[in-house]
């Protein structure tokens, strides 16, 4: 069964349910409709016939099931996102092997609040393409992340590639984004400030497989300023069936409790980018800073001597404060600043995170 909690805005648990079907269902995805109504969406595995399709239900605020939904073609189809839609629909976003340009490509369906069918299109190359998150625009547009296969099916690289479209599902750019000799994934997108676009992901040596974080912003057109390809895409009609599932159940878990563990470590950037002006640039540890988090008097330390500029932005990236200096230490006051998270950058170098809290 798929596992779904509701906690309050502190993540304290109100309750948790257990929704299934006679087969194997998971939940991958959550989000609220205009009736602040729940609507969850993941796979269901069918052991008759050994076919994955999407699963969405709506739940009221009680958890209970108003109705679910089997979405699917006779061939492999997994959702992996769902979003409602500033027009009151809403939209999905995963990967299936129906009507594709290669194995496996980007699956959009947009459905009305009932669930029905508005339209449902793949996007892919001849590889094998996985979408993995979706977001709305403030035109309406549509922005998707995942990943595309760049090289073979036998020894496969995967790069980040993000797809624009429009709210019929009109393609307006892709774009492909990473080292070609990496593995990289965009996992989660969203629409940012001034219609930029932020994917964030992950990517990995082929002999390292833990990786490390990748984050990608783009303008509106998908410009990021670092490697980026514009990649040709194939734009197909897809066909689903929609079938309402009347064996959904759904069970009060009144043993289950969430379990928060609250951690905190530092944050090191590096800046990773591969145009012909900007190299990687790694951190070492001759920059301190004390104390972090703090309330509004930080303390750095470079250990090295010679001028120095250091420049804090905030997290919309508005720079706050510059300074060269000479010193190996100093004070920066910032106490007349919100508190929140602030990123400092040391000789265009080095970068690290600092957090303001309140006095």
């Amino acid at each position: 069964s798929a596992l779904l909690i509701r906690t309050d805005n502190n993540g304290n648990q109100l309750w948790a349910k257990a929704i299934g079907t006679l087969d194997y269902t998971n939940f991958w995805s959550a989000c609220l409709n205009h009736k602040g109504q729940i609507l969850a969406g993941g796979t269901t595995y069918s052991t008759m016939n050994s076919i994955d399709d999407d699963f969405i239900s709506l739940i009221d605020t009680n958890g209970n099931i108003l109705w679910s939904k089997k979405i699917g073609s006779p061939s492999y189809d997994i959702l992996n996102q769902i979003v409602g839609l500033s027009d009151g629909n809403f939209i999905i976003a995963g990967t299936s092997s129906n009507l594709t340009a290669g194995g496996y490509d980007y699956n959009i369906c947009k459905l009305d609040s009932a669930g029905t069918i508005i339209w449902n299109k793949n996007y892919g190359t001849s590889l094998a393409d996985y979408a993995q998150s979706i977001s709305e625009c403030s035109n309406g547009d549509l922005v998707i992340t995942g990943q595309t296969n760049t090289t073979n099916p036998a020894n496969p690289i995967y790069q980040t590639l993000i797809v624009r479209i429009d709210s019929n599902g009109n393609l307006i750019w892709s774009n492909m984004y990473g080292d070609p000799s990496n593995h990289s994934m965009g996992v989660k997108i969203i629409n940012g400030p001034n219609d930029t676009i932020i994917s964030v992901g992950y990517f990995s040596s082929l002999s390292n497989i833990n990786g490390d974080t990748h984050l990608i912003k783009t303008d509106s057109n998908g410009n990021s300023g670092c490697f980026q390809q514009p990649l040709s895409l194939q734009t197909n009609n897809n066909t689903f069936s929609t079938s309402s599932v009347y064996n959904s159940q759904s069970i009060v878990l009144t043993d289950f409790m969430l379990s928060p563990n609250q951690s905190s470590f530092s944050c090191q950037l590096s800046l990773f980018c591969n145009n012909n002006s900007i190299n990687q640039i790694s951190i070492n540890d001759s920059l301190i800073v004390y104390p972090n988090p703090g309330t509004g008097v930080f303390t750095f330390e470079t250990g090295i001597s010679g001028d120095h500029l250091l420049e804090i932005y905030d997290a919309i990236g508005k720079k706050i404060f510059v300074k060269h200096f000479d010193q190996k230490s100093f004070d920066v006051d910032l106490t007349n600043h919100l508190p929140g998270a602030y990123y400092l950058k040391l000789d265009n170098s080095q970068i690290r995170k600092l957090i303001l809290t309140e006095n």
